[in-house]
């Protein structure tokens, strides 16, 4: 873990970099209060370890926060990991490419900023507080923090089969094959290469990077569930089910992470997750809505008329929910807990927030 003395000198460099780039004017108290005490180490200390035990835990509420907190969250996600002595990553790139990748989100009710920050967080709270850092190196922390919040970089808010069915431009220029991941995977490099964040890494370096990352993007694509699924089975099967080392383990543990935490709201507490299931039944709702008018069958069990019976919707929606927890995210997460038995906890919040929702359907 990072040093009190590196903490104070990454903090202070920061808290002077972003003053540079025009950001967002509001701050809340925690920040306020670093950057008014960034000369004085104990207290800048304390509060810095206030910052990081919020983000380590499987409670926290991401709906609490402004876009420059979430910048500055993120950063203290690399001080944790000292990630910008052990990798020489430059602070103000670094900031510059957050600031970047904040005005590419767009501003959808459900694949925006705040989900992406919270599928970053939900990694972190595995990393730090289940123990799982310690199958990685300090690279491919790297690896996973970028491509957790880069993972739906400029979503358009529609899904990948209503690109393809209204031959939209992306669904061309990636030949109907997981449009939006690849649109993703594409939006964060060019955004790494303007900020030069990893203009330094070896040649090598820069092609694991893209290796990796671009899987682990690529594995947020629902379509890929069942394959990385089977992957992980077979790995938990073998006699080398204990053990992550090699590039294959790797990768595998990595996209099995990434994917994990793109799917794991519908097991957070109750309230945040019944939160983050009505965002994405009123994205849902939008895209009914466009695909009534372009006369093209409905993605989802919701028409549009539906934006107007809050009852009808939320009906739904759990109905949504627990399906979606009972095909893709409770067989995941077990399989999860298995290998890894820190996890077996967020088991726990599934059970919970099933109760809820079949209270809901009755």
């Amino acid at each position: 873990m990072i040093s009190i003395k590196s903490t104070f000198v990454n903090f202070n460099h920061i808290f002077q970099s972003k003053k540079k780039i025009k950001s967002d004017p509001k701050e809340i108290n925690l920040f306020s209060k670093i950057n008014n005490n960034i000369t004085n180490n104990t207290k800048l200390t304390m509060l810095y370890e206030q910052l990081i035990q919020g983000l380590k835990s499987w409670e926290y509420n991401p709906f609490v926060q402004t876009e420059q907190e979430i910048i500055y969250k993120f950063q203290s996600m690399f001080l944790y990991y000292d990630l910008y002595n052990e990798l020489n990553i430059n602070v103000d790139r670094l900031y510059e490419f957050l600031i970047m990748v904040k005005d590419s989100y767009h501003k959808n009710p459900y694949h925006n900023l705040i989900h992406a920050f919270d599928v970053t967080q939900t990694l972190f709270c595995y990393l730090a507080n289940m123990k799982m850092d310690q199958y990685f190196s300090k690279f491919e922390i790297f690896v996973l923090l970028i491509s957790s919040l880069s993972h739906d970089l400029s979503h358009p808010g529609v899904s990948n089969n209503f690109l393809i069915q209204t031959s939209n431009e992306l669904a061309k220029q990636y030949n109907q094959i997981s449009v939006l991941e690849n649109h993703h995977i594409s939006t964060m490099y060019k955004l790494l290469h303007k900020s030069k964040v990893i203009s330094h890494f070896t040649p090598k370096q820069k092609k694991l990077f893209k290796y990796l990352s671009s899987n682990a993007i690529f594995a947020t694509d629902l379509c890929n569930h069942n394959s990385i699924v089977e992957r992980l089975q077979s790995k938990l099967n073998s006699d080398q089910c204990n053990i992550w080392s090699s590039l294959a383990d790797k990768s595998l543990l990595i996209d099995v992470l990434v994917h994990t935490c793109d799917i794991s709201n519908v097991a957070k507490p109750f309230q945040v997750s019944k939160e983050w299931t009505m965002l994405i039944s009123n994205e849902f709702i939008q895209q009914a809505h466009m695909e009534k008018k372009i006369g093209i069958p409905l993605s989802y069990n919701f028409d549009d008329h539906d934006s107007t019976n809050s009852e009808e919707i939320l009906k739904k929606s759990a109905v949504n929910s627990v399906n979606f927890i009972n095909t893709f995210c409770e067989p995941l997460l077990q399989l999860i807990s298995r290998a890894f038995p820190e996890t077996t906890p967020v088991l726990d919040y599934i059970e919970i927030n099933k109760l809820n929702w079949y209270e809901i359907i009755e």
